[in-house]
């Protein structure tokens, strides 16, 4: 395919020098191109069609033969008449280019000048138990993608870091599109002044200076090559800074929505907003923790790698296993969750935890150099440590010179974070004592993993769409829901785990309701999460409303019903035999009635103990009267016929007059303020004619 970038052709040997000896990044012979062409015959031709640019002579000219089996050759041109840019769009433009390019100088170089760089044996190690970098750096040293987009590490500490340690103050990223302290919003991210970063626990971008996040932000960017104390995997990178205030769960998922947010927005806007966030870091957790405890936190990586984002974890600083004990974030089972443990000069890992299944690779950790202090650089010791030169090869794989990379970064970030991945794993150096203690069995090695990002460059990534599909559960409490995954595309057989272990099937049921991550695996390019959720219907749930029998045979209970899945059935019961299959009942004499809802789907709720209560009229002395409920609780009811007037009187047990009040047709009379006990009421009508009681007030 034409229009590909070359990446280690033969570049002309010169030398170049500024005020400190120094080539830079990028800079190329004046007036100089190299170009590859389909077919040699046809120079000629390509050369006299353009000796006019743009109405401008070019003077382009044959210099020589490069490469003859590559058919490579370096032209010149006036470059006071025609600049790079324009003379590079013209040779593409021509059917015959296959790739054209500046003749950029290099630099007989291996290691960068500062002066500390030689105690950071992870670089360069006498008896190579080290990460390669320096052969690694002979391809690049970090920065930029091939399309030019600025790559950005997120460092996320509990304590914040000193970005502006002299070492690290020039790969401090700062947010261009927000203005300082203006207390606005400027560029619509949901954060007000971001300009250095944020701080999840203060919401505001001071960003702590803490000594920790010091020496890990410089193990992924401290300036190489500046002549100053150490030198980062990345000697230019951009480092995002994220202070948590404090390390809890609310405060780590909060943490990790910015460096979310800015590379959603650098997704959304084609690269125009936001910032490309490659990596993030994570040097700190939860000892011997269970991730299933921890759904939130552990799904939230899911999240991060669809969006192209790459997660360290730096694993426990104890000697366990792992996969036995738990660890938070590094036994979560996400495949954008990079877990690290340390390896020493000796390629040996010992103070540190280790997971066959949760760990995947180890990294130098133990006496690296770094940055401190403000100014400084020493020697420290720490999972904290791996894990940042981890992340920081994972940016440094973004600035090989590949365009198909760059332009998948921003057309599918989720597979390019795949084909990263995949050349960080695929690239470490097998170690015979990490065999069974990691997933890889190797220690991380960022010149093998350049090389796999440089060897597919050019080749077919990840074509596989996903998408899915639930059936419901029948009932809420049900787990009879079912779900199937439909993957097309891809280059191998796929394989579907929900949480349980690969299959075949792309159907998993007993699904109770609630979310799920079904990964997704072509055995080859294509590993993706699809996110699912099963539903249920509501709770079934119900309540009455009661009508008490007054007059025999009058009682009624009107019942409601919600949730489930209509129609719904009744069956109820009662005293004497009672049965019945309506919603509503009505004629019911005193006594306890029971019902069960069966809705459409099977699912079944009861309400039992539903209590009719009778308070019959009666007739004595001419006077008839009803009175209910009886037991009362509060408050008790006198019904008198229409227009007939009464005088209660009610007296306790030891025959003193407590309450009297007149009564007319239908009077609620309140008892809330008398002992629980049994009472006497008499009933006096105009003609003095009265009728006597009994009232139990519970």
């Amino acid at each position: 395919m034409k229009k590909h970038l070359l990446v280690g052709l033969f570049l002309t040997f010169s030398c170049v020098l500024n005020a400190q000896n120094m080539i830079l990044p990028g800079a190329y012979v004046p007036g100089e191109v190299l170009i590859q062409i389909d077919n040699s015959a046809y120079l000629n031709e390509v050369v006299a069609d353009l000796q006019i640019i743009n109405g401008v002579n070019s003077n382009l000219v044959i210099e020589k033969e490069v490469s003859r089996p590559v058919d490579i050759w370096l032209l010149s041109f006036d470059e006071s008449a025609v600049s790079h840019d324009e003379i590079l769009e013209a040779l593409y433009g021509n059917k015959h280019v296959l790739i054209a390019q500046n003749n950029h100088y290099i630099q007989e170089r291996l290691t960068p000048n500062d002066p500390q760089f030689g105690s950071q044996w992870h670089h360069i190690d006498g008896s190579d138990n080290d990460i390669d970098s320096d052969l690694a750096w002979n391809v690049t040293t970090g920065g930029t993608t091939a399309n030019g987009d600025v790559i950005v590490v997120c460092v996320i500490e509990g304590g914040g870091a000193n970005w502006a340690h002299t070492d690290l103050i020039a790969n401090h990223w700062v947010n261009t599109a927000e203005i300082d302290n203006d207390g606005i919003d400027n560029d619509g991210n949901g954060y007000i002044d971001d300009y250095n970063g944020w701080n999840s626990g203060t919401n505001n971008d001071n960003i702590a200076t803490g000594g920790h996040g010091t020496q890990v932000s410089g193990m992924i960017g401290a300036v190489g090559n500046n002549n100053t104390n150490v030198s980062g995997i990345n000697w230019n990178v951009k480092i995002m800074q994220v202070d948590m205030a404090g390390i809890s769960e609310a405060n780590v998922i909060a943490a990790y929505t910015y460096p979310l947010t800015m590379r959603q927005m650098y997704n959304a806007s084609g690269g125009t907003e936001g910032a490309f966030v490659v990596a993030t870091n994570a040097s700190w957790g939860i000892d011997n923790a269970n991730p299933a405890s921890y759904p939130l936190w552990c799904n939230f990586y899911n999240t991060l790698g669809q969006n192209g984002i790459l997660n360290c974890g730096a694993t426990a600083n104890n000697n366990v296993n792992i996969d036995v004990v738990g660890d938070m974030p590094t036994a979560c089972s996400s495949p954008y969750m990079i877990s690290v443990t340390a390896t020493n000069s000796s390629d040996v890992r010992t103070f540190s935890g280790y997971g066959q299944t949760t760990i995947d690779l180890g990294a130098p950790g133990e006496a690296v150099w770094t940055t401190s202090g403000s100014s400084t650089a020493g020697s420290t010791s720490g999972t904290s440590f791996a894990s940042p030169l981890t992340a920081g090869v994972i940016a440094l794989l973004y600035s090989v010179p590949c365009v198909d990379l760059a332009d998948l970064a921003l057309s599918n970030p989720q597979a390019a974070a795949d084909q990263v991945r995949t050349a960080l794993l695929d690239g470490v150096d097998p170690v015979s004592n990490l065999t069974t203690e990691t997933v890889t069995g190797g220690r991380l090695n960022a010149n093998n993993s350049v090389l796999l990002i440089q060897s597919g460059c050019g080749v077919p990534t990840c074509t596989a769409v996903v998408s899915s599909s639930s059936t419901a559960a029948s009932c809420n409490s049900g787990c009879d829901g079912s779900m199937t995954v439909t993957a097309t595309g891809g280059s191998g057989t796929f394989t579907y785990d929900i949480g349980s272990g690969p299959q075949a099937s792309p159907t998993f049921t007993g699904l109770c309701a609630g979310p799920y991550s079904i990964t997704v695996d072509d055995g080859d390019l294509c590993t993706i999460v699809e996110n699912a959720t099963v539903t249920a219907p509501s709770p079934m749930g119900g309540g009455t409303i009661l009508t008490h029998e007054l007059m025999g045979n009058d009682g009624e209970i009107n019942l409601s019903v919600s949730g489930g899945t209509a129609p719904y059935t009744y069956s109820w019961t009662g005293p004497s035999g009672f049965t019945a299959s309506t919603q509503d009942l009505t004629g019911l004499t005193e006594g306890i009635y029971n019902v069960t809802v069966t809705d459409a789907n099977g699912c079944t709720f009861s309400v039992n103990n539903i209590t009719i209560t009778s308070s019959v009229g009666i007739i004595e002395n001419g006077i008839s009267y009803s009175i209910y409920p009886n037991p009362a609780n509060n408050e008790f009811t006198l019904q008198l016929p229409e227009g007939e007037s009464l005088n209660l009187q009610l007296f306790d047990a030891l025959g003193s007059l407590v309450l009297t009040q007149t009564a007319n047709s239908t009077t609620t009379i309140g008892v809330s303020t008398l002992a629980k006990g049994i009472y006497v009421f008499t009933l006096t009508n105009l003609d003095g004619e009265q009728a006597t009681g009994k009232l139990v007030i519970e």
